[in-house]
């Protein structure tokens, strides 16, 4: 629904915060923000949840493989499988870049894997050798033909028990703008876990534009929703909405909120 048609179905009435975020112009600059980060948590790292087998795996962008830490065994593939009781093994695409991939057996096991030439050449054969992470753990590593590894650029996966969901993250608010009218420098994207604990640890700074001039104001965030102004995990409730800010995200704002000009966007 365009932005236009929210404020006509509002009949002059104050549009909450969630509803703001079911408008088109903001799902679009969502994803684009998202783009810009590769599906990827700036802060932590991981990537949005991929699904195989029943299992979530997300990828840990901020860890990489220390080169010199792959044991080469060279295992065929299919002797491995055997040895495991594997039926298949699923190839996923890294959402970081075209050529890195991950891979899972039916059984669970998570393996990192170069198929960056597998379409040039299908009739190689598969190894397995292993790769030590910066952890400690072993992990099993898929390679076409036993080539070398030198020029391989892995993203590390992790099984991961609850699925990962970005949120496009505002570093400040500004009274006088709707959510997609922010600069590209005052977006980042965030799992829900590393959004949750910036609005709980920090005080995100919230502005007015007072005679074109840019004045912080001294708000305190809502004592239930930490000023976000709603919950992604009831969106099914009323959009989420915070019931005890209705999506104001301000203390300061809670108060004859439905009376309050529904050109105040905070």
């Amino acid at each position: 629904m365009k932005y236009s048609e929210i404020i006509e179905k509002s009949q002059d009435k104050k549009i909450p915060y969630s509803e703001l975020l079911e408008a088109d112009e903001w799902k679009d600059r969502r994803i684009s923000i998202l783009l810009r980060d590769k599906d990827c948590c700036t802060k932590c790292g991981r990537t949005k949840t991929m699904y195989c087998f029943e299992n979530k795996i997300t990828f840990l962008t901020h860890e990489t493989l220390n080169k010199e830490k792959i044991i080469h065994i060279s295992k065929p593939i299919k002797e491995y499988m055997h040895e495991n009781g594997i039926n298949t093994i699923s190839l996923l695409h890294s959402t970081l870049e075209p050529n890195l991939y991950c891979a899972i057996s039916d059984t669970g096991i998570l393996f990192l894997a170069d198929f960056k030439n597998r379409k040039d050449h299908p009739q190689k054969e598969v190894f397995v050798n292993f790769a030590v992470l910066n952890s400690g753990c072993l992990m099993p590593l898929l390679i076409i033909n036993d080539e070398s590894t030198d020029d391989l650029n892995f993203v590390i996966p992790q099984l991961t028990k609850h699925s990962i969901i970005l949120n496009v993250h505002h570093k400040l608010y500004i009274r006088e703008k709707l959510p997609w009218e922010y600069e590209d420098t005052d977006l980042s994207t965030l799992c829900e876990t590393c959004h949750k604990e910036i609005h709980q640890n920090e005080k995100i700074p919230i502005y007015s534009i007072i005679n074109g001039a840019r004045v912080k104001l001294n708000f305190t965030p809502c004592l239930r929703c930490h000023g976000v102004g709603y919950f992604p995990q009831y969106w099914n409730i009323a959009n989420g909405i915070c019931f005890r800010c209705n999506g104001e995200r301000y203390e300061e704002l809670i108060i004859n909120h439905l009376n309050t000009d529904a050109a105040s966007y905070v």
